[in-house]
């Protein structure tokens, strides 16, 4: 049996340096350990599901051989252009969206399921971990010079709204897979019955830290051990 990992940068593994603040690959998800299988890790920074999909339609292309594929998108999907909404807040240019609309999530995640199941792999996907708002927000104005005051005010000062959107898509992968009787590795879950799943999570607010990768790795085991 072999294991094809392919999602975005949490199952890459990415977290961001604390002395240079830059992002770089730590392997504590340790996918072959988790498995006991041969793993093949085409995970890609800021990868959504729609790109996703075109690189799996490559990858299959050239070698559809995988017992399984381990999947997560929605967090660059549910992600907002924050530089645009710093420059205007107001919207006068239209309305904000996350990149990948929901509906349009759905619709591609869906196709993505099925394309792997009719390459004669069976797909699993997994939930997202939980957003540090506030982590994220600092982050994201600090590193890309942008107004903080601007992006509060197109929030309504709801800094909360940060990790709720990302949630709905975390839950809409969560019922896909029901519906689709796939198998969903809830991380999100893990997170949370942390008590403090802040505490996993990198300075940047959205990558798991050397303790949120291991505990996705418990999760991978735990969720393997069955298969």
């Amino acid at each position: 049996m072999t294991l094809r990992v392919i999602g975005d940068s949490i199952l890459k593994g990415i977290q961001p340096n604390p002395e240079s603040g830059r992002y770089e690959t730590v392997d504590n998800l340790d996918f072959e350990g988790a498995t006991g299988m041969p793993v093949e890790n085409f995970s890609k920074f800021g990868c959504t599901v729609t790109k996703g999909f075109e690189y799996i339609k490559r990858l299959f292309s050239r070698n559809p051989v995988s017992s399984y594929v381990l999947m997560d998108f929605g967090g660059n999907d549910s992600d907002f252009d924050w530089a645009a909404i710093s420059s205007d807040p107001a919207s006068e240019n239209g309305e904000h969206k996350p990149k990948t609309d929901p509906a349009e999530y759905l619709s591609v995640y869906g196709q993505l399921i099925d394309f792997v199941r009719e390459c004669g792999s069976t797909p699993i996907l997994m939930t997202l971990p939980p957003i540090v708002s506030d982590r994220y927000l600092n982050w994201t104005c600090e590193k890309q010079n942008l107004s903080y005051d601007n992006i509060m005010a197109w929030l309504n000062n709801d800094i909360g709204r940060v990790n709720r959107t990302q949630k709905a898509y975390s839950d809409i992968a969560g019922a896909l897979a029901g519906f689709k009787n796939v198998k969903c590795i809830d991380v999100n879950s893990a997170f949370l019955e942390t008590g403090c799943p802040e505490d996993y999570m990198c300075e940047d607010g959205i990558h798991p830290n050397n303790a949120g990768q291991k505990l996705i790795h418990s999760c991978i085991r735990q969720s393997f051990s069955c298969i």
